[in-house]
């Protein structure tokens, strides 16, 4: 529909434009018919009127030779144009009809489906339990950040953890996801915390949020151990099996 609208104005300009050429030339051929009207009328039949009606008819082709080239030009102009819309007007029904991000797949997955309850506080001041289920872990060397695609440098990786926040209660809870867990790499005594989030997140009353938090490594990491629980609770460690295909 939207190519339609815009051929519409097109053949409006193109109408138009040989309308007035037509009436130009309806013009120029009416003067000259009435300058071959105006002859003295003493002019007999024979060699003089015989020429004025050649003239006349010279005149008039002569004048539709003189409007060709411009015809013609024109009709390249309004050609080109033509086409210039029709590629732009193309084009922006192309980039409206999918205007998603895509990156490439993950080189890693591992299916973890870990649940725990933590304990959050309300906007009243009263403690909620939420459900943090940790569904999968990803390796990835491409992400999406603030709705653009990120490329890792080289010599690094991300580590993705996506989540699923459940909210059981009848009022709206916001979570700080990445206080919850921490990355050990290579059996190295430093914990990492995800560097990646969208914290904090809200879940609203009664609903399931779904999110991700992610951590950047080098790639030459063989181990990985990652460290779920509350800052100050028991923590469980899970190893995890990130084997690129």
């Amino acid at each position: 529909m939207e190519s339609i609208n815009t051929a519409l104005p097109q053949i409006s300009i193109v109408s138009l434009f040989f309308q007035r050429i037509k009436k130009l030339l309806q013009l120029d051929s009416l003067q000259s018919m009435n300058q071959f009207q105006k002859l003295p009328s003493s002019i007999q039949p024979g060699i003089s009127s015989k020429m004025t009606m050649q003239q006349f008819k010279k005149n008039v082709k002569k004048n539709y030779i003189v409007f060709i080239p411009i015809i013609l030009v024109a009709i390249v102009i309004l050609f080109t144009i033509s086409s210039f819309l029709g590629r732009t007007s193309k084009s922006s029904v192309q980039g409206a009809r999918d205007q998603r991000v895509s990156i490439n797949k993950p080189l890693a997955v591992e299916e973890l489906h870990k649940a725990y309850s933590f304990k959050v506080t309300d906007v009243f001041g009263k403690e909620q339990k939420v459900k943090y289920e940790i569904q999968n872990a990803e390796l990835r060397d491409q992400i999406v950040l603030r709705g653009q695609p990120v490329v890792a440098v080289k010599g690094r990786e991300f580590v993705i953890i996506n989540l699923k926040i459940v909210n059981d209660a009848t009022v709206n809870l916001g979570i700080n996801t990445r206080e919850y867990l921490r990355l050990i790499v290579d059996g190295s005594s430093d914990k990492l915390a995800p560097e990646i989030h969208n914290d904090p997140v809200q879940v609203q009353a009664i609903s399931t949020k779904l999110t991700r938090v992610g951590f950047a490594i080098d790639d030459t990491a063989s181990k990985l151990v990652l460290q779920v629980g509350e800052i100050s609770g028991k923590k469980e460690k899970i190893e995890l099996h990130l084997q690129q295909k």
